[in-house]
């Protein structure tokens, strides 16, 4: 099978032009490297047609691989720290107002300082009045959250 020499842009098939192999990456990106390691990808620069090199083709590689492992492990079981802050505000309020009465002001945020341990963490509250208290909360089980106020407050 003889391959057909190209000279021109518009003979390059579109699934082998630059901006179809870009939208390919960003949407599919196993498309995009099928495409890239099969033939060459085509691209005008300066009037002049050109394609892309191994080095291109390896960094984009390299590329999709990251970011595909970036997403499976922010699905695979990291702790949503964000939910566990939204989920400790009331059960600070609750806490508040068990403790010191109805009066007690409650709690407006909660965010996560520092994570101590795996399900353990240093948090900040902020009070309605404006006050902050430093926390512990605790992720017991999957959807458990132990709040407590250390005794030194």
């Amino acid at each position: 099978m003889t391959e057909k020499t190209i000279t021109e842009y518009s003979q390059v098939p579109w699934f082998r032009r630059n901006w179809f192999v870009i939208l390919a990456w960003l949407l599919f990106w196993p498309v995009a490297i099928g495409i890239l390691w099969t033939g060459d990808v085509h691209y005008m620069r300066k009037g002049q047609l050109k394609t892309y090199g191994k080095v291109a083709k390896v960094i984009l590689t390299i590329l999709a691989i990251v970011y595909t492992i970036q997403i499976f492990g922010a699905m695979g079981g990291g702790v949503d720290q964000g939910l566990i802050e939204e989920s400790a505000v009331p059960i600070m309020t609750e806490l508040l107002q068990d403790e010191l009465g109805s009066d007690a002001s409650v709690c407006k945020a909660v965010e996560i300082v520092k994570e101590v341990s795996e399900g353990f963490y240093k948090a900040k509250a902020t009070l309605a009045n404006g006050n902050d208290i430093d926390i512990t909360i605790e992720l017991r089980g999957e959807d458990e959250l132990f709040v407590q106020i250390p005794l030194d407050q």
